[in-house]
């Protein structure tokens, strides 16, 4: 099921930019066949975070009681899971997170990572583009982890701020023109969640833009850390 969020936004004082808070989304993976009622699916005004101004944070739960190679995913996640990709060894939380959105807020994919077009090349790139309510969104994904000892602000902070900057970067060389991004990260448990939310709110505002940044905790799903 999932939470719808409250319609409450704070204005910065000093700033167009407008904050926007959420309760948190649960998400639960409890079939082969669909993954979240659609009774439960926010309508567009209960998810209006995408106009142009807006930044903030959102958290959410990932649930499953399958494994990955079990899940019945959509086939725009397939075409993320299947085309050549820029590398690395995060397709899965990709999938996931494309699986998330289409589930979650009726997101309809458009681009993979690399259909999407820059100029000048060589920058940071996003990961899919999708359309969420008529509104065109690219979409990068990180996984905020560690192997050895506790995640700590350091840590997210070095993640948040190379991540962020980065979607700065691919919003400004894309040739999609789309109204935004979202940075959506994986964390594996509450204490990293957590730690990235401090940190997060100790962002300037420059480094925050108008991205929205989803942070989903994820339960029984090492698959997304280990690609395995």
């Amino acid at each position: 099921m999932i939470n719808n969020p409250p319609r409450h936004r704070k204005h910065r004082r000093g700033s167009s930019k407008v904050m926007w808070n959420s309760s948190r989304h649960r998400f639960f993976a409890n079939s082969p066949h669909h993954w979240v009622s659609p009774k439960c699916r926010p309508q567009q005004e209960e998810w209006d975070i995408l106009p142009i101004q807006i930044c903030g944070l959102i958290h959410s739960d990932f649930i499953p009681n399958k494994k990955f190679t079990e899940m019945m995913i959509s086939n725009s996640a397939k075409r993320i899971r299947d085309v050549p990709n820029a590398g690395g060894s995060s397709v899965i939380s990709e999938v996931l997170s494309f699986e998330f959105l289409n589930k979650a807020c009726q997101a309809e994919l458009l681009k993979t990572e690399m259909e999407v077009s820059y100029f000048p090349e060589g920058g940071s790139i996003t990961d899919y583009v999708c359309k969420i309510f008529d509104k065109k969104v690219g979409v990068s994904v990180t996984r905020a982890m560690k192997y050895r000892g506790q995640y700590t602000e350091e840590d997210a902070h070095h993640l948040l701020s190379k991540k962020l900057k980065g979607v700065i970067q691919s919003s400004k060389n894309s040739m999609e023109k789309w109204s935004k991004q979202i940075l959506h990260v994986w964390v594996p448990n509450k204490h990293t969640a957590n730690t990235i939310t401090k940190v997060y709110n100790q962002l300037s505002a420059h480094i925050r833009s108008n991205t929205i940044v989803m942070v989903t905790r994820s339960s029984c799903s090492s698959y997304i850390y280990t690609n395995g």
